[in-house]
């Protein structure tokens, strides 16, 4: 029975993962690699994190950019035509003429 137990030992220690496992150079790698992802402040999770977070920025940088361009042209109407102007305050400040009553009407769904 323990010649049994020592011929699969020997087989197992014997075998090209054992030696492996039992090389210093390659356990310090493991390790190595293992702290790198998973524990270090410069971990792999931490980088991919900061990758969304800079990903969503451009996202947002190119969003308003293009809100910056929408107003631009919106305010080169409004100084170029005093209609536009006069329509714009009355729908988005509620500016009313001497005399005039404004009624608001909220449609809600």
């Amino acid at each position: 029975m323990f010649r049994q137990i020592k011929i699969k030992l020997s087989k197992v220690y014997g075998s090209p993962l054992a030696n492996r496992l039992k090389n210093r150079y390659f356990l310090s790698g493991v390790f190595f690699l293992l702290w790198m992802t998973f524990l270090d402040t410069h971990s792999l999770k931490i980088h991919y994190k900061l990758y969304k977070e800079i990903t969503e920025t451009k996202r947002s940088i190119e969003y308003y950019k293009t809100e910056i361009e929408k107003d631009r042209e919106l305010l080169k109407q409004l100084e170029s035509n005093p209609e536009m102007l006069e329509k714009f305050a009355r729908e988005q400040y509620y500016f009313k003429r001497p005399g005039e009553h404004i009624y608001i009407i909220d449609i809600s769904d």
